[in-house]
């Protein structure tokens, strides 16, 4: 026996079925730019968050090399009295723990492969002494670690002064910080953002 359709009791029409209607509330062309560029925006974000970080990383790098190591815990051991002497030779100052030439200062650089930011010496950059025989991105190695074959103490320089920029957790707060700051920028909204 088939159902009759509900009517009502004062009428006898037909009750349409509701229909589902959907309303938009909001700016929902803002939201829809957000959808279809939020994975761009987070890496112009992402990209300048680590060249931020890479800079101020090259910046205390350098003011380190400057001060000879002031504020690096434990503090650099001073050169020998043979090798302060032979500077003082080259006429350099003997104090000058990172600078001979200067050439290791002036070489540190910012640089980026890709979305990936680094700040260093580049393998390839040569040390002009010996003849070339290293690089000075093996000098740092030999001065960060020290070398117990060339009576060279470790001067540690690199890892001091990534743990004194909060290292990775400095890294990560910095890039958060610039994802944020470049969905403002792009999109006018203000997002929480966390990894």
């Amino acid at each position: 026996m088939a159902r009759k359709p509900f009517t009502s009791r004062n009428t006898n029409r037909r009750i349409p079925a509701p229909t589902p209607r959907v309303v938009l509330t909001g700016d929902w062309i803002k939201t829809q730019s957000v959808f279809n560029t939020i994975e761009l925006t987070m890496a112009v974000g992402a990209s300048a968050g680590q060249k931020a970080f890479a800079e101020r990383l090259k910046k205390l790098v350098k003011r380190h090399i400057r001060t000879n190591g002031a504020g690096i815990t434990p503090a650099w051991k001073p050169v020998s009295k043979k090798y302060a002497a032979y500077k003082t030779k080259m006429g350099k100052n003997p104090l000058d723990l990172y600078r001979m030439s200067g050439l290791y200062y002036r070489s540190i650089e910012v640089w980026n492969v890709g979305p990936n930011w680094y700040t260093g010496l580049k393998a390839n950059t040569k040390h002009p002494g010996k003849k070339g025989r290293y690089t000075l991105a093996q000098i740092a190695r030999i001065l960060e670690s020290g070398s117990s074959v060339r009576n060279i103490p470790a001067r540690p320089l690199w890892s001091p002064s990534f743990k004194q920029l909060k290292g990775t957790a400095g890294v990560k707060a910095l890039v958060l910080w610039h994802v944020r700051d470049a969905i403002y920028k792009a999109h006018g909204i203000r997002p929480k953002v966390t990894i």
